[in-house]
């Protein structure tokens, strides 16, 4: 049975590690691959600076700003529906030279951009995939695309893609670059190979401790008997549209993270963060700017906060954690914009405490809703549904987004903006409470187990 085969592979612990640099050459892999958030994350947050100079510059309203901050959020929502098949298609490898390619595209013409149909092509296109210069500020995001692409040719491909194109002997190269030594690649090969084939190991009777080569065989075996037709991408679709209970808990606990990841506002103080200042009362562009990049500042060192101990206190811990955080500090932001009804002595606390609510919520985000909703996305869905529940779950999130981005200042025109962030924070306590009731904890567990 292919748990008691799985447990036969993960008890062989006397795998002796030989001298190959496999972790350094794993961290190296995984840093570039990292690129291609870094260049998602410019490309969407340098517009919360540009768009004080571009609205002077080009005389735009408050309706145009909404399409230019959204418009590139909306269509990445393609995007994220197509990366999934052609993840699949071309591999993981050829998918981000792709994106990449188009990022590089979509910042040349915003970078040359004179008028606002250039500029707002320039952006709808980098979203498939200022005395300070905001042509500058735009444009900068084709290096890092350049660099990504440059980049992304010292990767191999993904051993997981590989074993599903059933090209197994590269796998094995692959793994073989990545592990301590032969023995655990080949104990590896055969975990993915299990776990691409599920329904095939279930069929298996044996319930002794298997060796690796006898593992190895038995889930090649598996996988070179397994039909895979035109049809195999439709069915993995259907699988998730038509979920079994299995599958509909896993989408569930997937999209329901990337919800309450964009309903909680997170989208609004990356890209509006200027705007949310200028209310609240600072009277220069160079204030905005300077507490904008102090969120960019704060959201990096949390981030890497996040890094260094989601493996030791595990996942759930720091989202709730993060949940709790983003609440009070929604709370703090909210009550910064009630001080500017209080006379002038309030009004002068309201811009620092709506700059101290904005960087705490930012820094509880990002040590855990930021990193996680992606991660236990990529975790939870068994192999052969991950790039297509990926896919799904990132093309949710970025609509969300998009509409967030979209709407955020008629909103706020509407509610008011302490009641538009007091709703903010409404929606980070029901994630606290979704978080605690649905979210599984998959610390120190491979993909295979989870699959």
């Amino acid at each position: 049975m292919v748990m008691e085969q799985r447990q036969a592979l993960i008890r062989n612990e006397d795998i002796a590690p030989d001298k190959r640099n496999s972790n350094y050459a794993s961290l190296g892999y995984a840093l570039l691959a990292s690129l291609s958030s870094v260049m998602t994350g410019y490309c969407c947050g340098v517009m919360s600076g540009a768009v004080l100079f571009i609205e002077e510059e080009l005389r735009i309203n408050a309706t145009q700003v909404e399409v230019l901050v959204g418009s590139l959020v909306i269509v990445s929502v393609v995007g994220g529906l197509i990366s999934g098949f052609l993840a699949d298609a071309i591999g993981r490898r050829k998918t981000m030279l792709v994106a990449a390619a188009i990022v590089l595209f979509g910042c040349g013409i915003m970078g040359l951009s004179y008028s606002y149909p250039l500029l707002l092509l320039g952006r709808i296109l980098t979203g498939l995939s200022v005395t300070i210069n905001w042509r500058l500020m735009l444009g900068l995001g084709g290096l890092l695309a350049l660099f990504l692409a440059g980049g992304v040719l010292t990767i191999p491909e993904s051993p997981r893609w590989l074993v599903l194109q059933r090209r197994t002997e590269e796998a094995l190269s692959v793994l073989m670059m990545i592990c301590s030594n032969d023995e655990e690649a080949e104990l590896r090969l055969a975990e993915i190979i299990l776990s691409a084939e599920p329904k095939k190991s279930q069929q298996q009777n044996s319930s002794s401790v298997l060796s690796v080569e006898t593992c190895l065989t038995c889930a090649t075996d598996q996988l070179e008997s397994a039909k895979l037709n035109d049809n195999e991408g439709a069915g993995v679709w259907m699988e998730l549209l038509c979920p079994s209970p299995k599958i509909r808990k896993i989408l569930f606990a997937a999209l329901g993270l990337q919800f309450f990841q964009q309903t909680s506002g997170i989208a609004v103080l990356l890209y509006y963060a200027p705007s949310i200042f200028s209310k609240a009362g600072f009277n220069s562009k160079s204030g905005d700017l300077g507490a904008t990049m102090t969120i960019g500042l704060a959201k990096t060192v949390f981030v890497l906060i996040a890094t260094c101990y989601l493996d030791k206190s595990g996942r759930r811990p720091l989202l709730l954690i993060s949940s709790f955080g983003m609440t009070a500090s929604m709370l703090v932001l909210a009550s910064s914009f009630l001080l500017l009804n209080f006379g002038t002595t309030a009004t002068g606390f309201a811009a620092p405490f709506a700059v101290l609510g904005s960087i705490s919520f930012v820094s509880f985000f990002s040590m855990g809703f930021g990193p996680m909703s992606g991660l236990l996305a990529s975790e939870i869905f068994p192999l052969r549904l991950r790039a297509q529940g990926v896919s799904l779950s990132m093309a949710l999130n970025r609509l969300l987004s998009g509409i967030i981005s979209l709407t955020f200042l008629s909103i706020m025109h509407a509610l008011s903006p302490a009641g538009t962030f007091f709703l903010f924070a409404g929606v980070s306590t029901i994630a606290t409470v979704f978080v605690y009731l649905v979210i599984p904890e998959t610390k120190g567990r491979s993909l295979e187990e989870l699959s």
